[in-house]
């Protein structure tokens, strides 16, 4: 169950297309390097980071770090929370 505050707080998260399908995405695929987010919506840098920083701020994505073992490897990765899958759960629900 999510709670009306929960709903206030990530509503307007995903007001925005952009975050929703990032968000989406992010649950299907369960975790993803800040350059596969970029590649994959074909967003700026900036953007893509912009859009990331208002899902976490709203609890729906974390960011995990992993020291790479390449210095060309990738060491942010995003995911969704519990509280992110279940909102998508219940807005895609039949």
């Amino acid at each position: 169950m999510i709670s009306t505050n929960e709903w206030l707080n990530v509503l307007p998260a995903l007001e925005n297309v952009e975050r929703f399908n990032i968000l989406l995405m992010l649950v299907e695929k369960r975790r993803m390097a800040f350059s596969q987010v970029l590649k994959e919506r074909e967003l700026t840098p900036g953007n893509c980071a912009y859009h990331l920083n208002k899902l976490m701020k709203a609890g729906l994505i974390d960011n995990s770090y992993q020291t790479p073992t390449e210095p060309s490897k990738e060491y942010s990765f995003y995911g969704p929370t519990d509280l992110g899958r279940r909102v998508i759960e219940k807005l895609l629900a039949p």
